[in-house]
């Protein structure tokens, strides 16, 4: 048997051009960091980079529209990443506090401009390392501008080139299911370099429906997207 070990030294990540050679990176407890979206959540996490958006209030709901359709200037969530910046979508869930009905629909996109969108109500947006309040994390940049929840009425401009990243239709019948799109869970994810957007559409079809939801992303330089010239 082989081993591989190695001492920790704190140092920034890098990429590499072609034909470079770099260091194996381990975490503090001497986990190998991978390109697998787990350990590098892991990685995200342990450094500040991860974060979450609920409604304002953490008990409270937030109201989707009644739309029997998805309309892309009508998201119930959204946010954009900022100019140097990219964000890497981790999970939506939404739980509604009724049965969701046939048609019913959430739809899940990345656009790769800020459109502008104005309406919406503030969500709470928090670092999902909880550390004490005498550590720097909470400090750390979120990369986005304008996150905003459509319990007041969303109104986003013309998206442009627009990637699905999930979508989901429901039936009468699934009860209390909620929808979920999770990157750690199989899901397939991306990287979205400022300015462009995640957003998130529902349509309810007969009424108005309340609903719990939590977002969360990684936040990164957009240095890590590419190497060098």
């Amino acid at each position: 048997m082989t081993t591989v070990g190695g001492k920790i030294q704190q140092i920034g990540r890098a990429l590499f051009k072609d034909g470079d050679t770099g260091q194996l990176v381990q975490e503090r407890d001497g986990a190998l960091l991978t390109g697998d979206i787990t350990s590098l959540y892991n990685d995200w996490i342990r450094a500040g980079k991860v974060w979450e958006a609920h409604f304002a209030t953490e008990t409270g709901t937030a109201t989707v529209e009644n739309n029997t359709a998805i309309d892309l200037t009508e998201p119930f969530f959204r946010m954009a990443a900022k100019s140097g910046k990219v964000i890497v979508p981790i999970s939506v869930k939404i739980a509604a506090a009724v049965v969701w009905e046939t048609a019913d629909e959430v739809v899940v996109i990345a656009a790769d401009t800020d459109a502008g969108a104005s309406g919406g109500a503030a969500p709470d947006v928090r670092n999902l390392a909880v550390g004490s309040t005498s550590t720097s994390i909470g400090a750390n940049d979120n990369g986005v501008d304008t996150p905003l929840d459509g319990d007041s009425a969303i109104t986003e401009g013309t998206i442009t080139n627009a990637r699905v990243l999930d979508n989901h239709h429901f039936l009468t019948g699934g009860l209390y299911l909620p929808y979920e799109y999770n990157a750690l869970k199989g899901d397939g994810w991306t990287y979205i370099e400022g300015p462009g957007t995640f957003l998130v559409y529902v349509a309810r079809t007969s009424s108005t429906v309340d609903v719990f939801y939590s977002v969360k992303w990684a936040a990164l330089d957009a240095a890590e997207l590419k190497a060098a010239a």
